[in-house]
């Protein structure tokens, strides 16, 4: 009899235990399904960001791609072009920027200083006329150096001579510059970019829907927000 009875008490405590356990379970795939919603609906968000981010991103483009060309004194298409035959040569987009910049300061102090700013072109054998003659196109004047470069008896000091003008990390860009004026047209001519017009109609929705795109996230906040409330999330939201 107290065997029995002991083997009764245990099984009902097993009973209760397994009740209880069930009960857990409940109440875990519960929160598992609330947190599981709460996810997918960020998720959702989230990747709404990221299609309006993209979005932004592509709208931004063209000004972007119009700031650059005017701050190096050069046309959008050009700029374009000549950044796709450097990118060969494995200049990247900073590295050739920054080495426009260089030349566009260059040309401005040779006009205007002359002497040591101006002997870094004449090294090169480009002389003070075609370098008036340029003006402030920097463009013209990556031409003319890109057939002096090539032309030049000596590699080296060429190298030498247009990394005095362009930085002094620019060996890439150089190289890719011997190949002179009309083969670097050539290979442009075979670079994928945006026309002008292409450019300024981008650069003008980048500007007209930055107001829209912030709508679009405001929304999307308040869309994850309810979602959360509606999953009674941290206490869902709080009258006040």
């Amino acid at each position: 009899m107290a065997t029995q009875s002991l083997e009764f008490k245990s099984g009902l405590d097993d009973s209760k235990f397994q009740a209880g356990l069930k009960n857990m379970e409940k109440g875990a795939k519960a929160s598992t399904g609330k947190i599981s919603g709460m996810i997918k609906g960020i998720g959702l968000a989230a990747a709404a960001m990221a299609v309006v981010n993209a979005a932004k991103a592509t709208m931004n483009m063209g000004g972007d791609l119009a700031d650059q060309a005017g701050s190096l004194n050069m046309n959008v298409e050009t700029m374009q072009k000549l950044q796709g035959v450097m990118l060969q040569s494995g200049v990247g987009q900073d590295q050739f920027v920054m080495g426009m910049k260089e030349l566009g300061e260059a040309m401005v102090a040779a006009r205007e200083e002359g002497g040591p700013a101006l002997e870094k072109f004449t090294k090169l054998g480009i002389s003070f006329e075609q370098i008036d003659d340029a003006g402030n196109d920097t463009a013209k004047m990556f031409y003319i150096m890109s057939d002096a470069i090539m032309n030049s008896e000596s590699a080296l000091d060429a190298t030498t001579a247009a990394t005095a003008i362009l930085g002094g990390k620019q060996g890439k860009m150089v190289a890719g510059m011997r190949a002179g004026s009309e083969e670097i047209k050539k290979q442009g001519e075979g670079i994928k970019i945006l026309t002008a017009e292409q450019v300024e109609y981008t650069a003008r929705l980048g500007d007209a829907t930055e107001q829209e795109v912030n709508n679009l996230k405001v929304t999307g906040a308040a869309a994850a927000a309810a979602l959360a409330n509606k999953l009674g999330t941290a206490g869902g939201m709080k009258d006040k």
